[in-house]
């Protein structure tokens, strides 16, 4: 899992042009800069942008009420296991 991890950080082994070379970049702190990685970006592309309305429009792909619903659902039948 590690090297999934590992091997999915979006930007690993960038290099930089600067006034003294070309610098690796480096994180010192991965939560704080919030790397992305490809597998999280991927599930947002295909699931959660799909699902995305204009609120100011009438009706969508992805009604807010049935996401609710869903969301409901799966955390009472998580909560019972």
């Amino acid at each position: 899992m590690i090297d999934l991890i590992r091997s999915s950080v979006i930007g690993d082994g960038t290099v930089l042009t600067t006034p003294y070379g070309h610098l690796r970049l480096t994180y010192a702190d991965y939560t704080a800069t919030g790397r992305a990685l490809t597998f999280v970006e991927s599930y947002i592309q295909q699931c959660v942008l799909l699902c995305q309305k204009c609120n100011m429009g009438i009706g969508s792909f992805c009604d807010s009420a049935l996401l609710l619903t869903k969301a409901a659902a799966y955390l009472k039948c998580e909560n019972a296991s």
